[in-house]
This record gives C-alpha cells, structure tokens and sequence, in this order.
C-alpha cells in the first residue's frame, strides 16, 4: 500500500473566496478561482478531475447559493474534459457561471461552439470576461 496526495494529479492552484448577494446578502456566493496551466488534450484529464473535485469539495464545505468558476488566470488550449468542471454545483441544484481570461477565452469558445463557430466564448449566456458582470448574473439566478 502507497499513500497518494490528490495534489499530486495536478499542479494547477485552486483558492477559495466567499461574496455575500448585493440583493440579500444572507446568500453565499463561492468563488473557485483556478490558477495555472491546464495540460493539453487527455494529458489535461487529471486536471480536470482535480478542478471538478476541488469545486465540489467547496459546495460541500462553504454550502453556497451560487458559484462563480474563475478561469481568469487558467491557461487551457484544449481538452474536453474541462467542461466536467462546468457541472460543478449542479447535481445540489447551485447555480453557477465562468469568468474567462485571456489565456483561455478563445479555447473555451471553441470548446463549446465548435471550430468554426464565430461565436466568442462570452456570447455563451453564463460566461463572462469580469467578475461584475458574472456576479450581476448570477444574483439573478439565485
């Protein structure tokens, strides 16, 4: 028998912030801010996991109203797996929206609109480019 450590399947960070609803502000609004790189194609498997794990490790613990998934500081070029990470919440019925930065935006957009598509990632209802934005959607929601 070997121990294993979760953080080794990955190296990107994960941080955790708490925002109160401007609207009422009893609700909890968990922000999963993930920072680094994303490895490509099935190698970014693990990664995946370990965001997914990471943000349901969060519903869990902080039991929010809502979700904002912080890729601001993600670097991903490609890799289906990622849109797991997009499902984090969703089986406790919370609400979430993505918050996308420059070094993943134009992936992110092909990821859910094809290769092809013209369409921006941001043109995807519940993904944004500011934390303001995302926010003020989101609140709508919860």
């Amino acid at each position: 028998m070997i121990e294993i450590f979760p953080e080794n399947l990955s190296s990107i960070n994960v941080k955790y912030f708490l925002d109160q609803s401007s609207i009422e502000s009893y609700k909890k609004i968990l922000v999963i801010k993930y920072i680094g790189k994303y490895r490509d194609g099935s190698q970014g498997n693990d990664d995946a996991k370990y965001m997914f794990a990471k943000g349901e490790l969060g519903c869990k613990l902080y039991d929010p109203f809502g979700i904002i998934l912080d890729f601001s500081q993600l670097e991903y070029n490609w890799g289906d797996l990622i849109e797991k990470v997009f499902n984090i919440g969703v089986e406790s019925d919370i609400h979430n929206v993505v918050i996308i930065g420059d070094n993943c935006s134009n992936s992110i957009g092909t990821l859910l609109n094809g290769m092809n598509s013209k369409l921006k990632a941001t043109d995807t209802e519940w993904i944004f480019d500011n934390y303001s934005e995302a926010k003020d959607y989101l609140e709508k929601k919860i």
